[in-house]
C-alpha cells in the first residue's frame, strides 16, 4: 500500500511532523521523493516504513502482526472516542476540576470550624448547662460540616447532583 505522509502518520499513530523528521534519515525508504511544494508529497509503501521502523526497534518483520496492531489501533480509537463522548456527557471530569473544587470545599469547612470559637464564645456563655452548651456547638459544627455533603461538592464542581438528579424508584 503506498501512503503520503498524513497516511504514514495515521497508520503509526504519529504526527506528520514526526513522519517528515523519519524522511529526513538517510535510510528511510521513500518509495517517491515529492517535491519542495506540496503540490508532490513524499510516497511510501507502507510495509517497507514499518520494516525499517522494526528494524529501528531491533525488531524483525516476522514479529509484526498487523491485524493484531490494526485491532489495537481501532480498540485505541474507540477507547479515545468512548472518553470523549463520555467527557460531553459530564460524566468525566478533569482531575484539575476536581481538586479545584475540593480544596475550595474543604477551605470554606475548615474556615468555618476554625471560626467557631469565636463565634459560639458568646452565644453560650450565658448557659449553665452542659446539655445546652452542647447542642449549640453540635448545631453550628453540622452546619460548619454541612459544606462537605456531595450537592455543595458537585455544587463547586458546577455539575448536576446526580443523586437529587436520579428518578426516584418505589422499592417494594
Amino acid at each position: 500500500m503506498i501512503v503520503d505522509q498524513a497516511g504514514l502518520a495515521d497508520a503509526f499513530g504519529v504526527s506528520v511532523r514526526t513522519v517528515q523528521r523519519w524522511s529526513a534519515e538517510p535510510d528511510c525508504p521513500i518509495h517517491q521523493r515529492g517535491g519542495a511544494g506540496p503540490g508532490r508529497p513524499h510516497q511510501y509503501i507502507l510495509a517497507d516504513v514499518i520494516n525499517w521502523r522494526l528494524a529501528q526497534a531491533g525488531m524483525s518483520s516476522d514479529r509484526l502482526d498487523l491485524q493484531h496492531e490494526q485491532a489495537r489501533l481501532a480498540a485505541a480509537r474507540a477507547e479515545t472516542a468512548e472518553m470523549q463522548n463520555a467527557a460531553t456527557r459530564l460524566e468525566l471530569v478533569p482531575t484539575e476540576t476536581i481538586c479545584d473544587a475540593l480544596i475550595a470545599v474543604i477551605s470554606e469547612c475548615r474556615m468555618r470550624l476554625l471560626g467557631l470559637p469565636d463565634a459560639m464564645a458568646p452565644r453560650v456563655i450565658g448557659y449553665d448547662s452542659i446539655p445546652m452548651v452542647r447542642a449549640v456547638l453540635n448545631d453550628a459544627i453540622l452546619d460548619a460540616l454541612a459544606k462537605l455533603d456531595p450537592a455543595s461538592v458537585f455544587a463547586a464542581l458546577g455539575l448536576p447532583d446526580p443523586v437529587a438528579a436520579a428518578p426516584e424508584t418505589d422499592d417494594l
